[in-house]
């Protein structure tokens, strides 16, 4: 169970690196965050965050 976990957390760790290395401005770590929040809500993010 503890090693699926960490598993997992290293895999979204590699993951997130990796899409913070490509240069697409979408796909920036921070641009990223709030492309799937919005994805997932269905709602755009305030301007002021």
């Amino acid at each position: 169970m503890v090693k699926n976990i960490l598993n997992l957390m290293a895999l979204l760790s590699l993951s997130l690196g990796i899409m913070n290395i490509l240069p697409f401005p979408a796909l920036d770590g921070g641009r990223m965050v709030f492309v799937v929040y919005e994805w997932i809500t269905g709602k755009a993010v305030h301007k002021k965050v």
